[in-house]
């Protein structure tokens, strides 16, 4: 055993003061040591997935970028995460209210709790290298075994489901993972507000407002269903409105936490378990029936009429009663609540026929709908 007066790294032999907590070259925890040098397994390889680079295997983590360091299975050509003591580039499971201002992932400052969910939180950071705004989603702690399990798939299904993604009119996800065994996802930073909180400010908006903003919720969701991706919960609250409204692109959809792959033909819901909100789900989701571009279709229409409107088409105390009426109940048109607009005016039959019962009546994609907003616009009577 070699003498020291401070702390020796008991994997490499590197000596330090006596306060020192991890080792500089490879990160083994210098607390509780025996002060004996074991380089039994030093000889197989470690390899940071931030950098690149390669250490032995008694390393724990790159002391150049603080990635933790995985295991190179040369055998099956795939690398193992590794678990390594808690340090000062990452945070406990437990401390989510106190992470602002710490480094997450090695590169992102936390400045501030954007909002959160059932599922994770959601927070502002900081790029530390490039400076960049962007959108930390992460999942909460303290869910059970059996949410846990459902929420990791969904978070796998969002990262699979936003690399297939690019389109002015979708959010951009940069990057994505898992840290403390919980998964988040790093997200383009959008200046603005959500639709709700637009809509809820200026109330019904003006025609061509409203159709203009519709049309770029169309082409969104054009890029998706064109990936086999359906949005699946399309509301307010998932549409996000830049402040650079002189943009020709200033709309952005986000949130595929819950979206469907069609080709997986995989549910994460049991049967007769809807997913999503309520106010616009169509009939034959509520149904636990087939579903296909044809439901965010219909989401679209709802969010067509609220924008006209300022009033959902279908509204109750219950949602009980709301499910009831997306089935049967067929909604008044948007001319009977605004002057400007003629009866049976072309946006009446847009939006009757978006919130058809039977998804053939419908538009059959948003690019059929986006057709007949440009031709409502375009037709659009002076004054």
């Amino acid at each position: 055993m070699q003498e020291t007066k401070g702390t020796i790294c008991t994997t490499c032999g590197a000596s330090y003061g006596a306060s020192a907590r991890f080792c500089g070259a490879d990160g083994t925890s210098l607390r509780n040591n025996t002060g004996v040098v074991d380089k039994t397994q030093s000889t197989a390889g470690k390899m940071c997935p931030i950098c690149r680079a390669t250490y032995p295997l008694y390393a724990q983590f790159c002391p150049a970028d603080a990635g933790r360091l995985v295991l190179l299975n040369s055998r099956m050509g795939q690398t193992q995460t590794q678990a390594r003591p808690a340090d000062p580039f990452e945070f406990p499971d437990q401390a989510d209210n106190t992470i602002v201002g710490k480094i997450f992932a090695g590169k992102y400052k936390i400045d501030s709790l954007l909002g959160e969910g059932g599922m994770a939180r959601v927070y502002k950071a900081t790029h530390q290298d490039i400076e960049k705004p962007v959108v930390i989603k992460l999942m909460h702690p303290h869910l059970s075994a059996k949410e846990k399990e459902t929420s990791l798939k969904r978070f796998e299904l969002e990262i699979k489901v936003s690399a297939k993604l690019n389109h002015p009119n979708l959010v951009t996800v940069f990057d994505g993972g898992v840290l403390n065994n919980r998964p988040y996802l790093v997200m383009e930073y959008i200046h603005g507000q959500s639709l709700r909180q637009f809509s809820t400010k200026y109330g019904a908006l003006p025609v061509d407002e409203a159709i203009t903003i519709v049309m770029q919720i169309c082409a969104g969701l054009q890029e998706a269903h064109e990936q086999g991706i359906i949005h699946r919960d399309l509301k307010p609250e998932n549409i996000m409105m830049r402040e650079q409204a002189d943009r020709p692109d200033w709309v952005k959809i986000v949130d595929f936490g819950i979206a469907h792959l069609k080709q997986s033909g995989n549910k994460l819901t049991a049967t007769g378990v809807a997913v999503g909100t309520v106010d616009y789900m169509s009939p034959e989701y509520l149904s636990d029936k087939p579903i296909d571009q044809r439901a965010d279709v219909y989401a679209v229409g709802i969010i067509l009429f609220e924008l006209l409107t300022s009033k959902c088409p279908f509204e109750s105390e219950s949602c009980e009663a709301v499910m009831a009426k997306h089935l049967w109940t067929t909604p008044m048109p948007p001319s009977s609540m605004r002057k400007d607009l003629a009866p049976g005016c072309p946006l009446d039959r847009i939006v009757e026929r978006a919130l058809e019962k039977e998804p053939d009546g419908r538009f059959q994609s948003t690019a059929d709908m986006r057709k007949a907003l440009q031709e409502a616009k375009r037709n659009k009577p002076a004054g």
